[in-house]
Order: C-alpha cells, then sequence, then structure tokens
C-alpha cells in the first residue's frame, strides 16, 4: 500500500505537553538616536514540540514506524494544536450548530476577501463567536496555511472579519480557498525525535517545524 503525503498524524501520538509556537527571524537595530529598527530576514513559522504520555517498547513500534515513514525531514505530514483543536466558545466541537442558509456547520466556511492581515469568511451560524487567540487554517491547492485570530468577533448573518497571525500568503491563498475552524492544519517537517531506549516506560519527544512553500 502507498503512503500519502503530507500524512495524517498517528493515532499512536498520545500527547501529554505541547509547546505550538510561531518563531520570527528579526534583525534588531539599535541606533545612536534612540531609534530602534526592526526588520524580518525570514517567514515566521510554526514550531512543535511534543511529549508524548510514557509508553513501552511495544506502544512505541507503532509510532517508531510512522516517524521514520517522513525520512527525517524529506517527507512532510500534517499537524493542528492540540490544546486548541476548536474555537474557545466551541471546545467541544460543532454538534448541533447549523449555517445562517441552512445546513449543519461542520467547521469549513467561504473565503470572501483575503488580504495578509486577515480574510473575510462567510457560511458560518448566523452570530458564530471568535475568539482572540482561536485558530484558523486555510487549504488551496493541496497547500496549508494556519493562523491565530488577534482580536474578539462575532458574525453578522454568518459572515464575519478577522485579523490573523503569522500574515497570510496571498501569493498561495486567495478566495478560491477553504477556511477551517475544526482542527485547522498545518504542513510540518519532523525535525528530531528520541524514544524508548529500554523496556521501562518512557515518553517519547517530538520537535518538527512548518514547511513554508
Amino acid at each position: 500500500m502507498a503512503i500519502i503525503y503530507p500524512r495524517a498524524l498517528s493515532s499512536s501520538l498520545k500527547i501529554q505537553a505541547e509547546d505550538f509556537r510561531v518563531e520570527r527571524s528579526e534583525n534588531v537595530n539599535r541606533r545612536r538616536g534612540g531609534k530602534t529598527q526592526v526588520s524580518e530576514r525570514a517567514d515566521p513559522r510554526w514550531f512543535v514540540d511534543w511529549e508524548t504520555y510514557k509508553m513501552d517498547m511495544d506502544e512505541f513500534q507503532d509510532l517508531e514506524a510512522w516517524l521514520l515513514s517522513l525520512r527525517g525531514g524529506l517527507k512532510s505530514f500534517l499537524a493542528y494544536r492540540h490544546e486548541r483543536p476548536y474555537p474557545k466558545d466551541y471546545r467541544f466541537g460543532f454538534n448541533g450548530l447549523s449555517k445562517h442558509f441552512g445546513g449543519a456547520f461542520t467547521g469549513t466556511c467561504v473565503v470572501d476577501a483575503i488580504a495578509q492581515t486577515g480574510l473575510t469568511v462567510s457560511g458560518l451560524p448566523s452570530t458564530f463567536s471568535v475568539r482572540a487567540g482561536d485558530m484558523i487554517g486555510l487549504i488551496q491547492s493541496g497547500k496549508y496555511g494556519l493562523h491565530v485570530v488577534l482580536e474578539d468577533a462575532i458574525a453578522s448573518a454568518g459572515a464575519v472579519s478577522l485579523l490573523v497571525e503569522p500574515f497570510i500568503k496571498t501569493n498561495i491563498f486567495s478566495t478560491a480557498a477553504t477556511a477551517n475552524f475544526a482542527q485547522p492544519l498545518c504542513e510540518m517537517i519532523l525535525t528530531s525525535y528520541s524514544g524508548p531506549r529500554s523496556i521501562e516506560l518512557e515518553t517519547v519527544s517530538i520537535t518538527a517545524v512548518q514547511k513554508i512553500y
């Protein structure tokens, strides 16, 4: 059977601790007159550090096979922020919610307008609530963008405008993209892992970085 990349997360990955964050590459120039200039050397990107629950060698075997299938950094996988899989006001998902114009709401919505600093989406429940810190994802042509909402907003007639970070790559994502509030995904590359080396129960540590298109 062929493996399809980017791979979904392994069902053997049982996370007990997560550090999912944006890191920036910046130059800071403190001038003699007192001004401080800041410039960005590269695109901001997501990094993640995971620590699993303790597992024995048998439990680690399945996870190790998934990790090895990524061939170091040659193959990518899809990850979401486990501490914030859904918006703050809908922690347990969207069961029972309906779109403004009818039909069950599953988390996906339409992109009506898009810019580097934010976007307008529709196809939401009538007064859908979005909180600062909620995650929203974009998918278009097999590429993934993951962003954090910066300010609270309430939908009107199922539409809402949002400010987000990191900036949206408008050369990749357009109004043809699909937006998603349900476990929004980020395409990532494995950078390291360490696992059990004995028959004793041990945790597994995994680090990864966002794939930049």
